[in-house]
């Protein structure tokens, strides 16, 4: 063999190896995420100009290849793209689990900064109750995404639980799985690679045969198996159901007062303004509830604004027993008068006409009665939850009644003797 040829072998032995090692590399360096959108595109370049060659569902697995420019590329199925840096959360790196951690802040006004360092620039901050994303933990600090942005939050100021954590919380034998988002893909086999044979809505709830760290077993309506991704449901025990466990106190009930902050909701004839009437409503609902013996969660207790999917993350987390949202109502007629309550999910229904019934039987504006009702905070939510619009701040009777003492008292005590008989 020829110096020349020699030569030139060697180098393409170089070459091979150093993709070996590149892809070696690219392998132990990979991340997992988790698309946290509906109707992703997927991209052929890091760039809105590129094509687009699929879509991905939340709570789809995908492994991060590589990052450029605010764009991720990724793997999905067999398949490689390009998504939007800020679509994909709960990025673990070195790690196939999958099991993302999410925290509740515990402080309000609590600053995320460029890099964990009390020195290094200010990004936005957080609001008491609010529900982020941990990507990774380095020492007192974690790194947490919320929506686009990214960055470090001291420990100190948040309630860190795994995926895991969340959705094993008092599971039994006889297990139920509820879905927590739309369109979540039910596979034949526990893997993020194995074929879809259904796919399951907010509130749809399967008995459970089985379950690890990452996929629940569970039992389809047609006596067939499925496997879902454990981090993207909420799962429960028929031995901790509100039936089998009588009385009100030890129940964690989430009272969710309407709007807040920059958001007023609407005004009233005189200018009531129903943020603050959510919270006064709710306080002493609140007060009352505790008084009970139950363990009460506020979404928010000041004149703050609190984000929908905020609310409802802090029902799940919570594993909340009852979640029970505070509005008051408008209407273009003046004339309109009364209180309704809502319910999306059936396991809500029976919730929303014991809290009906209590109010009706308390309060004397006119009740309109017990309805389906297409909102975020019960629509989004697995949990037993309601909406309550307590009166018509458009009309001026009900204006000037819900804003009396008597009416506050009223339909407080009204809401808790529905809880109670609830929970009976």
């Amino acid at each position: 063999m020829g110096k020349k040829m020699l030569h030139l072998l060697v180098i393409i032995l170089l070459v091979a190896a150093g993709n070996m090692y590149n892809y070696a590399k690219t392998k132990a360096d990979s991340e997992q995420g988790i698309i946290n959108s509906n109707g992703i595109y997927i991209r052929t370049g890091p760039g809105l100009n590129y094509s687009i060659s699929q879509t991905a569902s939340n709570g789809e697995a995908v492994s991060i290849l590589e990052r450029k420019n605010g764009w991720v590329k990724v793997k999905y199925g067999n398949n490689t793209g390009w998504i939007a840096e800020w679509l994909v959360s709960s990025a673990i790196k070195g790690s196939s689990s999958n099991s993302a951690s999410f925290a509740t802040v515990i402080a309000d006004q609590v600053r995320v900064r460029q890099t964990p360092d009390l020195q290094s620039s200010i990004l936005t901050s957080l609001n008491l109750n609010q529900h982020v994303t941990v990507i990774t933990e380095n020492g007192d600090w974690a790194k947490i995404q919320e929506n686009r942005i990214i960055g470090w939050v001291s420990k100190d100021f948040l309630n860190i639980q795994s995926a895991t954590q969340m959705n094993t919380a008092g599971m039994g034998k006889s297990g139920s799985v509820t879905i927590l988002y739309n369109g979540t893909n039910l596979r034949a086999e526990p893997s993020s690679q194995s074929d879809v044979v259904a796919r399951a809505n907010t509130g749809d709830t399967f008995p459970m045969e089985s379950q690890n760290n990452q996929w629940n077993k569970i039992k389809l309506p047609d006596g067939s198996s499925a496997y879902v991704a454990s981090w993207i449901v909420s799962t429960s025990s028929q031995l901790n159901s509100p039936q089998s466990k009588k009385g009100i106190k030890g129940k964690t009930i989430v009272i969710d007062p309407g709007h807040g902050g920059s958001d007023n909701g609407t005004t009233g004839v005189t200018g009531t303004l129903e943020k603050l009437m959510t919270l006064k409503t709710a306080e002493l609902l609140s007060s009352k509830l505790k008084n009970e013996g139950a363990n009460v969660i506020l979404t928010r207790n000041s004149d703050e604004y609190v984000s929908l999917d905020a609310r409802v993350a802090i029902s799940v987390i919570n594993h909340a027993d009852a979640f029970i949202a505070i509005h008051f109502d408008n209407d273009s007629d003046p004339s309109v008068s009364g209180h309704t309550t809502y319910y999306n999910h059936q396991n809500q229904k029976q919730l929303a006409e014991a809290i009906d019934q209590g109010i009706s039987a308390n309060v004397l504006i006119p009740d309109r009665g017990v309805r389906f009702g297409d909102f975020h905070v019960i629509r989004e939510n697995p949990q037993p939850a309601v909406l309550l619009e307590l009166g018509y701040l458009s009309n001026p009777e009900d204006e000037k009644t819900v804003n009396t003492v008597e009416y506050q008292e009223s339909v407080t005590s009204g809401i808790l003797d529905g809880v109670t008989q609830y929970f009976k």
